[in-house]
Parts: structure tokens; sequence; C-alpha cells
């Protein structure tokens, strides 16, 4: 399952150590700008990939979209 995240903060980090025993394979975040974008994420959490605008999740095709 892909998962989309609109913000990449508290929530959404503590989130993703929860998902490394689900069917979740890949996570799109959606960040305001590339400053925003962690140097790094749980190892162990589902790999993560970051745009910065809505094209970029619409491009992505993620199957569940949660608000974070």
């Amino acid at each position: 399952m892909h998962l989309g995240l609109i913000g990449f903060g508290s929530i959404a980090t503590g989130l993703l150590p929860l998902l490394a025993d689900t069917r979740v394979t890949n996570v799109t975040a959606l960040v305001r700008s590339a400053t925003s974008i962690p140097d790094k994420t749980d190892p162990q959490a589902p790999s993560v990939s970051f745009v910065t605008e809505l094209a970029g999740m619409t491009a992505a095709a993620p199957d569940l979209v949660v608000e974070c």
C-alpha cells in the first residue's frame, strides 16, 4: 500500500515507526518546502519520498492520503 501524508511534523514522524510491520510499503509526504525535508527517517519504517507541490502528490498516486 502506498500512503500519502500531507505534512511531515510530529504526527507523521511518530506514525512512521508504527507502519514498519504493516502493508504500507512506501510513503509520499507533501511538505511546504525543500527545507522541510528531514535529513533522515527511521530505517525500520517504509521508504519516504518527499514532494513540495500537490502535482507531485497526485503523480505519486497514493492509495490513501492522510493529513498530518
